[in-house]
């Protein structure tokens, strides 16, 4: 489906909130074909929140086990997601796909191992992805990781055939690269790519343009850190910035009082293809301006959303309004 094609709200009890996008039947159907996959593998499984761990009953010497089955812990978000996007009928496919991918993953990871002491063979692997703020926890701190926009995580990964892997920082100690050059070098992977995502602009009827990045890399919205180099997504005042996924960037430029219907929309469009996934990275919206990247922070209790703009960006609009005849920015919110 396409990018603006539906917005989910999660319906159906007994629907775990990582799988809120499914009703209660299609959630029940999903973790079906999932089960049913290792059963024609005869992996024994257990799912739980949202992960599929391989378990076996066969007692093993010495206290050792063999319940890895060739994989630890799988996690099933994204799946769900994906699936939740086509018919029915399509999900064994598409399950069936992703889980016998691993072991060409497996296959790259390995030659990778045997390239990484040389920088000249992997540096063109390099790439720089956003993922959501808890991607970085205590177990994985040596991951190379920045933050660009708050809560969310910027890591430096290596951009493999059919996975991406991030970079730990163990691997670059004998590459002579500071953390800033391992990123401008995966930013300019990601300019020289031969596969270009593709650029569109959209009319938000009476909130003005909303131009996006779209397309099937994982870094597609890392584009996100190059706006200046995108001809026409920042007005004078900069843009207001989406990423929900990991295969989107939304900007509207601002140009006029048109912001405040943008932000509205963009609000509900980022919350819809947060959920909607796959690659799931934060359904916030960020002012860019020169440089810099604003928070404007949003939530939704009870169905209703409120937003909290930051004073840097309502003193923005406080100018617009005066240059349009408005009233106060503060009391649009």
């Amino acid at each position: 489906m396409g990018f603006f094609s539906k917005l989910f709200t999660g319906e159906g009890d007994d629907v775990p909130e990582w799988a809120s996008f499914f009703s209660g039947r299609q959630y029940h159907e999903f973790i079906a074909n999932v089960a049913s996959y290792f059963e024609d593998q005869g992996v024994a499984i257990q799912i739980e929140d949202g992960v599929v761990t391989a378990v076996s009953d066969t007692p093993q010497p010495d206290g050792e086990s063999d319940a890895d089955d060739g994989f630890g812990q799988l996690g099933l978000h994204n799946l769900s997601q994906m699936c939740a996007q086509v018919e029915e009928h399509e999900w064994g496919e598409i399950i069936g796909n992703h889980f016998s991918s691993l072991e060409q993953t497996r296959r790259e990871a390995e030659a990778l191992d045997a390239d990484l002491k040389d920088f000249d063979k992997v540096k063109h692997l390099l790439a720089v992805r956003f993922f959501p703020l808890g991607y970085v926890d205590e177990t994985k701190m040596q991951l190379i990781h920045r933050v660009d926009l708050a809560g969310t995580t910027t890591a430096l990964v290596f951009d493999l055939p059919t996975a991406v892997r991030s970079v730990n920082r163990s691997e670059s100690e004998g590459w002579n690269k500071t953390d800033e050059e391992l990123f401008a070098i995966g930013l300019e992977n990601l300019r020289r790519s031969d596969e270009p995502p593709e650029i569109s602009v959209h009319q938000l009827d009476d909130a003005g343009d909303l131009c996006t990045i779209g397309g099937d890399s994982f870094m597609t919205a890392t584009h996100a850190l190059l706006l200046d180099e995108k001809s026409g997504f920042l007005g004078p005042h900069g843009g207001l910035v989406a990423i929900p996924h990991r295969h989107i960037v939304l900007c509207h430029p601002i140009r006029d009082l048109r912001v405040i219907p943008a932000l509205q929309r963009m609000l509900q469009i980022a919350r819809g293809m947060f959920v909607e996934g796959p690659g799931s990275i934060t359904d916030q919206l960020y002012w860019y301006h020169r440089g810099q990247w604003t928070h404007i922070p949003s939530e939704v209790q009870d169905d209703a959303m409120s937003v909290n703009p930051p004073e840097s960006f309502v003193e923005m609009m406080n100018d617009l309004s005066e240059h349009g005849g408005s009233g106060s920015a503060r009391g649009m919110f």
